[in-house]
């Protein structure tokens, strides 16, 4: 989320709007604008080890994932009147997924230090959408886009956990890193509306931050 003011004779003016669509309201004294990202991961996968003994444990699953990736953008420029520009960008997608994992104890008390990661590969579809109107709601761009697209997703997570004597419970905090390859972001598909050039549309979004986790296996 953001917001600016200015005051007369300087102007804000727009980066988002389509040419053909310009107006003097996309010159203005205030703007705001806010963008969503969000995803969501389900995963069913089959483990086993690789390697097993006291000092360390490496294992390897395989598995399919499914996945979605949402952009929803919204922006505001007024003075005497008001321009609003937004879009959505959506991917589903699903496919094989990949990966190994190591875990080595530290001392008696159950602690571990960790490391995994994975590859997957969604083959799916994304759709976006590109509006744009005035404060009396007339339409002044209203355009879509879609294609069917494989993204890789790669993921890497180092960290350290605790697990109960019989490994029913764990709770583990680490570093994760994901990123989705092959997307469509939300300022790539802006330029290609308004330069009129949807070929070719696909970049990198990516993750990183604290990942805490609690287990009960069975």
């Amino acid at each position: 989320n953001d917001s600016a003011f200015i005051g007369a004779p300087d102007v804000l003016r727009s980066l988002v709007t389509h040419p053909l669509g310009d107006n003097a309201a996309t010159d203005g004294l205030r703007a705001a604008a806010k963008l969503d990202i969000e995803f969501e991961l389900l995963d069913v996968t089959y483990r086993a080890p690789l390697k097993c003994c006291p000092r360390f444990r490496a294992e390897y699953f395989v598995g399919i994932r499914s996945g979605t990736l949402d952009q929803d953008f919204r922006s505001a420029f007024s003075t005497n009147g008001s321009t609003f520009v937004n879009t959505a960008i959506d991917f589903d997608g699903t496919g094989p997924a990949f990966g190994l994992g190591f875990e080595r104890p530290v001392g008696c008390l159950g602690l571990y230090i960790y490391s995994h990661g994975d590859v997957a590969f969604l083959a799916g579809k994304s759709n976006a959408r590109y509006q744009q109107y005035d404060s009396f709601g007339l339409d002044q761009v209203d355009t879509s886009w879609e294609s069917g697209r494989v993204v890789t997703q790669l993921e890497w997570e180092l960290g350290m956990g605790w697990s109960s004597r019989c490994d029913r419970m764990r709770v583990s905090c680490g570093y994760l890193i994901n990123g989705w390859f092959n997307t469509v972001k939300t300022e790539e598909y802006i330029n290609a509306v308004q330069t009129n050039s949807p070929d070719n549309l696909g970049d990198t979004v990516s993750f990183d931050g604290m990942s805490v986790r609690a287990e009960f296996r069975f």
